[in-house]
């Protein structure tokens, strides 16, 4: 009797705030390496998230179909056109028991590079074969942000980083005395103010912007800030900073 490996994959949400959205498609299946039927009938379902600038998290369900199978994912800068088990790094697998119902699993990715696109897929692996979902891809976020300079009691200057790939691009920084948590264009005091922005220009390579807070801050404080970035991919937010004045 074939044993089936019903796989799910989808990205769940990390940091920050590009979204996208994922196409169904199906996926393919290795040889079979043992006595049993070879994994079939994978399929990945539409899904929007949100991606940071550093990591995301992989998220994937499968059926072990009562036979002992494992999951995990690939990655790569490099589009390897179907799933495998050789292309790209590759994460930690998650044991996903010999019951016959779903089991989800999730994999976080660290140390990504900024600015960048990147192809994953799931794989699903017992006795019978591996399975391996469509490949799908994700860039990452193009705003980044420095640390903050010529800190006073009263100013700060605040840096940010952030690519127009090719396309007009805008910047601008929040902050406040209190944790956001995650970066958002709501919370804390808009420098510059108003609807005021900063110019990135519309090139291909990571731009800096920076902004000399003009409010006076308050002395022996801690304040959180981002930057934050609108251009092709819509409003980008960084990860947020502190620092405290003196």
């Amino acid at each position: 009797m074939k044993n089936k490996i019903q796989l799910l994959i989808f990205l769940s949400t990390f940091l920050f705030m590009v979204s996208c959205s994922l196409d169904n498609s199906s996926s393919d299946t290795d040889s079979n390496t043992g006595g049993g039927g070879i994994p079939t009938s994978v399929t990945t379902s539409s899904t929007t998230y949100t991606i940071g600038s550093i990591s995301v998290t992989l998220n994937g369900q499968a059926n072990p179909n009562n036979l002992a199978t494992s999951g995990y994912f690939r990655y790569s800068e490099i589009d390897p056109g179907t799933g495998n088990d050789t292309d790209g790094t590759a994460t930690g697998s998650t044991s996903l028991g010999t019951g016959a119902n779903t089991v989800a699993y999730s994999q976080v990715v660290t140390n990504l590079k900024a600015v960048t696109t990147y192809y994953y897929w799931a794989i699903a692996s017992n006795a019978s074969g591996k399975t391996y979902g469509s490949v799908q891809s994700f860039t990452t976020s193009v705003t980044l942000i420095g640390n903050a300079t010529s800190v006073t009691s009263t100013t700060a200057t605040l840096h940010g980083l952030g690519n127009p790939n090719g396309n007009a691009m805008t910047g601008w920084f929040r902050y406040s005395t209190n944790n956001p948590g995650t970066g958002n264009d709501t919370s804390g005091t808009r420098q510059p103010g108003g609807a005021g922005t900063l110019s990135l220009g519309s090139g291909t390579v990571s731009t800096n912007f920076q902004y000399a807070i003009s409010n006076p801050l308050s002395s022996g404080t801690t304040y959180y800030y981002l930057a934050i970035t609108n251009g092709n991919s819509g409003i980008t937010c960084g990860a947020v900073q502190t620092f405290t004045t003196p």
